[in-house]
């Protein structure tokens, strides 16, 4: 049979209550006999309770909307006015008192105005009938104490140190109990050290000794309030049990307590919940008894000292705290305090009780009936609404039979007199394991213990890990996610027993993202099965070089007036950080603002489902979206803002659909402001204006095929559309660049640009205008920009140098279109020797409003077609009936004209563009014939000569876009070794890169790039390959990304206080440790070993206000625990580290 230790101790042996006060007097029964019985000049210890009360309703409504460090002040403040205005005067009189020597203790406690005395007869006869005096009685020690570890995986802690990497680091729990063995292997570390009242100066105020003890510092110790808190030497906390300033515990509860809330571990055992948190140790009982004022002025205590949460292991049997018919009730003043500890913006944690097992029936232990019955079977103070209050649950998760059960009442407490009973005030509010719970033992080692005692701080703790997530928590708001977050035991929904529910942490921290928001620290990881929905107006912090990577579903669903906000603090090249959505996941991303990641948003490979990234505002990060792998077209960026960034939105071998997206201020050296590589799918409805540094504005590279639809595209540094050796559709674009010797179309190595598309309305209605080169055609390419019923009716109008300019064996048709006047400006056009430019017929008017043309295509049909007669060479004849032959899907005689071109013109360039042309048809038609022949062309060597290098470039592309990926690199090497320095070299080490790229030989892509800069002069495709390599960070080297990451350096608007931590943490060999400064100041970082022996100072010098790593190199060292430490002014922080070799 398991054996149960209840440590609700029962220590009933002072069973009397406050009493009736008499109404001529203002001195208890009970006072007025112990006078009578006392020898004269004995000092007796009596509360003076005045007049008048804080007003909680006024505090509450004094701090809301506060966040909780302006809480704690306000609330401060209103203390110490409240006492100065009530206490005063009686504060003066007993210190003339004092001063006669008939009183010689007096403790103020504001929180609930009384003052705490001890005086003998002749001065407690001073006192009475005082006006500002209500009364004055003596005080019993009525409250007892409340009496992993399965525990801690129960709750699933570890899963919320591995997933979010919380364990409560900078967060302050004070444990109101017996003390704490701060000597104890697993607390020590732990434990405060309180630096304003570091008198020698050496940083801590815990320290070894040469016994090997850990024990207060005695060069701290100089009986001087150093900090000025009331307190001399408060070096750890405070014993207020007997007034002094050694808290440590004889008594072995309070260690027990501590150890489930932040034991660590190191002496083998885990037990904490918050392995990082701070400990105050605050002692207010030497053996289990309680004096209500003791504890009172331990709660003040903690609110002037900033305490984040306090602990509450104990409890008050109602029965034995109150008489009815009492003038007071002790109740009402343990509420206030608790209340005004809230208010000032701490998290007040209590013990339900362990009087379960008499919810409904007197308790007859001890000869006379007790009555812990239901409304009042839950200890006070753990029935205050505004507490969490806590039952306790065993491993099986059922309620532990000792676990105090609700609902409570407040209707018989005068002051109060709210939540009548039978309906009442449900508690608790929630569970958590609370038998056989293993945890630290005073003297060493560990020991099990049962009771909500035990429950109550594995809720602490995990308090600390939520106040860690989000220090802007409330206690409403905490107390709120972890009732949300809890697993429903018991009746549905909560209830007497469970409350609602045992506590599962790991989801609360989830929960708290995604409803409040909070920082992630390391990388946060969206399982398959998981679906994270971020509520409106969340902001979340990711530090660290963090990402958010989604296995499963993600939806941040904000507003138009109230988005959700993903901060990644500052771009990280090394992570690559940023929201990244794996392939298998889905999610959407509505109304929402991402900055400061390396990607503002990446895909990696094919969704389950839709990814829809919507009216967004990405900015501040070296690639705004980036897309690679996914081929599923479900991939929607709709009406977003991108700006602000060194990339756009990039696609690699990936297909989306992007639409009424504004991208600006973009700064890619050689990139798009959109790129897209081996890629496909839709950009419509955009504007991609004023993009500086070296961007274009649409960069189309290496097979993409994208169709480009009514999009504004001007004031680019370089071109408006950059093509090279693509495939793209314009229709309906108005295309301008400002870059000087750059194109509103710059189509370049072997592309076919159609303005229009394939299906109807088959015309591109584009506007060409205000660039220096209106239409750029370079390499072998082609553009088709107008013809007889295809791709006609563009504006190709007021470009400085030259609206059209053909190079490079490349062709051009434009008919149809309408130059900037009745008669185009023959001057404005340029064709190279050996390219073909065609535009005839033309306009004679301006198809005016060409955004709108598609749906008005019947005016342009009406625009006058100027008739024209020109002759043509015999084989430019041949080209353009092949032409118009293809135009029509007569597609087999248009290819029979084509080889009739290159077998007749073989040493004429319109042999290569029929080579082409040919390789286009392929392509579209996958007609193993043609790939034939242009096999045979190159392998007809020495009598095709002019034709082998193109059929050999040619043969080299169509092998990599069906995958021969072996043949596409023999051809490339050909290339390379049979015509050096030469443009087909170049083509063929650019074909090559695409082939290492593509298939992620990142090291290989980079070799071929080296060798592109240092034989060839710098040029747009060059510059494209480097730009692919930032995006994997390898091409840094020769264009460091342009976002300055030192100005985009920031703090942490989450939180208020100094920060340290180290990831990866276990660590083999390095690990980086970040540390934030909200101030400047002189930073002091060190590393010890386990026993507090220094090994190495990462810092000494004095640093601004910001963010900054520095990587700690442990290859020397064994493994084992370290230890570092952050001292920055006045202010020391202790973090532990995991080397495992």
């Amino acid at each position: 049979m398991k054996t149960k230790t209840l440590l609700f101790l029962f220590i009933f042996l002072c069973l009397g209550s406050i009493e009736k006060i008499s109404n001529a007097q203002t001195f208890s029964n009970e006072l007025e006999e112990k006078i009578k019985q006392s020898p004269q000049g004995d000092f007796i210890r009596a509360v003076v309770k005045l007049k008048g009360r804080l007003d909680i309703n006024e505090l509450k409504l004094a701090t809301s909307g506060k966040v909780n460090t302006q809480r704690r002040e306000i609330v401060k403040k209103r203390m110490k006015d409240f006492s100065n205005q009530s206490q005063t005067n009686l504060l003066t009189y007993l210190s003339t008192i004092k001063a006669n020597g008939d009183l010689r203790s007096i403790k103020s406690l504001a929180i609930t105005n009384k003052i705490v005395i001890e005086a003998n007869k002749s001065g407690l006869d001073k006192l009475r009938y005082r006006s500002d005096i209500e009364y004055i009685y003596i005080e019993h020690p009525q409250m007892v104490l409340c009496a992993n570890t399965w525990s801690v995986e129960k709750i699933n802690a570890h899963l919320s140190w591995s997933s979010f990497g919380v364990d409560g680091t900078g967060v302050k729990i004070g444990v109101l109990d017996s003390g704490t063995d701060y000597n104890h292997t697993d607390l020590h570390l732990n434990i405060w050290n309180n630096l304003g009242e570091d008198a020698d100066g050496d940083g801590h105020t815990l320290e070894l000794n040469g016994g090997g003890q850990w024990v207060l510092d005695p060069g701290d110790i100089d009986t001087v309030d150093n900090d000025g808190n009331g307190y001399d030497d408060d070096l750890v906390g405070w014993n207020f049990a007997y007034d002094n300033n050694n808290p440590m515990d004889n008594y072995g509860h309070g260690t027990h307590v501590t150890g489930i809330a932040a034991g660590d571990g190191s002496a083998g055992t885990q037990t904490g919940v918050a392995p990082g948190a701070i400990i105050i140790s605050l002692k207010v009982t030497e053996n289990g008894q309680i004096l209500q004022a003791v504890l009172e002025e331990a709660i003040t205590y903690a609110i002037e000292n900033n305490l984040n949460v306090i602990n509450l292991s104990l409890g008050w049997v109602y029965n034995l705290m109150y008489t009815p018919g009492s003038i007071y009730d002790p109740r009402a003043d343990l509420r206030l305090a608790c209340e005004t500890a809230i208010a000032a913006g701490m998290v007040v944690c209590v013990a339900a009780g362990n009087d379960g097992e008499y919810a409904n029936q007197l308790d007859w232990r001890y000869g006379t009936p007790i009555d812990y019955r239901i409304p009042h079977n839950v200890r006070t103070p753990g029935d205050v609404p505004s507490v969490i209050t806590v039952g306790a649950t065993d491993a099986s998760d059922v309620i532990s039979y000792l676990s105090s059960n609700g609902p409570t009442t407040w209707s018989d407490v005068p002051e109060y007199g709210d939540y009548p009973y039978p309906s009442g005030l449900m508690k608790p509010d929630v569970s958590a394991p609370g038998e056989g719970v293993t945890s630290t033992k005073r003297g060493g080692g560990y020991e099990v213990r049962t009771g909500t005692s035990m429950a109550t701080p594995a809720v602490s703790g995990s308090v600390a890990l939520l106040l860690q997530t989000n220090p802007l928590l409330t206690s409403p708001q905490i107390k709120y996610i972890l009732e949300m977050s809890a697993i429903d035991l018991g009746a549905s929904g909560k209830d007497g027993l469970y409350g609602s529910g045992r506590i599962d942490v790991n989801k609360a921290v989830k929960y708290a993202l995604e409803h409040y928001g909070g920082k992630i620290i390391q990388n946060l990881t969206i399982p398959s099965s998981e679906t994270w929905t971020f509520s409106p107006g969340v902001t979340v912090t990711i530090q660290s070089g963090a990402s958010i990577i989604v296995n499963g579903i993600l939806i941040a669903n904000g507003t138009s007036t109230s988005k959700v906000t993903f901060d990644f603090i500052s771009p990280n090249s090394t992570t690559q950080n940023g929201i990244k959505f794996i392939s298998g996941s889905n999610g959407t991303i509505n109304n929402a603002i991402i900055r400061n990641g390396y990607y503002g948003v990446s895909v990696t490979g094919n969704p389950t489902g839709a990814i829809n990234i919507t009216n967004s505002a990405i900015s501040n990060s070296s690639y705004a979206i980036y897309i690679n792998g996914n081929t599923s077209s479900n991939v929607n960026i709709t009406g977003c803002d991108i700006g602000t960034s060194s990339g756009g939105i990039n696609l690699n071998s990936a297909v989306a659909n992007i639409d009424g997206c504004t991208i600006h201020n973009i700064t890619t050296y050689g990139g798009g402001a959109v790129t897209f590589n081996n890629s496909g799918g839709t950009i419509k409805n955009c504007s991609i204006q004023n993009n500086s540094g070296s961007a274009n504005g649409i960069s189309i590279l290496n097979n993409s095929s994208p169709y480009v639809f009514q999009n504004t595209i001007a004031n680019n540094t370089l071109n408006g559309v950059y093509v090279y050796h693509a495939s793209p559709s314009l229709q309906s674009n108005v295309i301008s660049t400002t870059g000087y010797a750059h194109a509103a179309v710059s189509n370049n190595s072997y592309s076919y640009t159609l303005f229009g598309k394939t299906s109807y309305p088959f015309d591109g209605y584009n506007t060409i205008s205000n660039s220096f080169y209106g239409i750029y055609v370079s390499d072998h390419s082609i553009i088709q920009a107008g013809y007889t019923d295809i791709a006609r009716y563009n504006r190709i109008i007021n470009n400085s140098y030259r609206n059209t300019y053909v190079i490079g064996y490349s062709t051009l048709y434009a008919k149809n279109d309408w130059w900037g006047a009745y008669q185009p400006d023959t001057t404005k056009f340029y064709k190279e020797t050996g390219s073909y430019f065609y535009y005839l017929p033309y306009l004679t008017e301006d198809p005016s409003g060409s955004q709108n043309i598609v749906s008005s295509r019947g005016l342009i049909a009406e625009a006058n077609v100027a008739a024209t007669t020109v002759s043509y060479s015999p084989e430019e004849e041949l080209l353009l009936k092949a032409k118009e032959l293809q135009e029509k899907n007569q597609t087999n005689e248009a290819i029979g004209i084509y080889k009739e071109l290159i077998n007749t013109y073989e040493e004429k360039s319109i042999s290569e563009i029929a080579l082409v042309e040919l390789s286009n048809i392929y392509r579209q038609t996958k007609d193993k014939n043609e790939k034939d022949y242009l096999g045979n062309l190159k392998l007809s060597k020495n009598n095709k000569k002019r034709l082998y290098p193109i059929a050999l470039e040619l043969l080299s592309h169509i092998n990599k876009e069906e995958g021969n990926l072996s043949e596409a690199l023999t051809d490339c090497e050909t290339l390379i070794k049979e015509f050096p320095s030469t443009e087909h070299e170049k083509n063929a080490l650019m074909n090559k890169f695409f082939l290492y790229y593509d298939s992620k030989d990142i090291s290989s892509a980079k070799t071929v790039v080296e060798r592109l800069t240092n034989s060839f002069s710098e040029s747009p495709e060059i510059a494209a390959a480097i730009n692919l390599l930032e995006m994997e960070e390898l091409g840094k080297e020769y264009f460091p990304p342009k976002v300055n990451t030192e100005d985009n350096l920031k703090k942490d608007t989450l939180t208020e206080n100094y920060e340290i931590n180290n990831y990866p943490n276990p660590f083999n060999p390095v690990t980086t440790i970040t540390y934030q400064l909200p101030k400047s100041g002189s930073v002091m970082l060190k590393i010890f070993d386990i026993l507090g022996n220094e090994v190495k100072t990462l810092v000494n010098e004095q640093k601004e206000t910001g963010r900054y790593t520095v990587q700690f190199d442990a290859s020397s060292l064994a493994s084992g625990m370290y230890v570092y430490q952050l001292r920055v002014n006045d202010y020391i922080a202790v973090k532990k580290m995991m080397l495992v070799k």
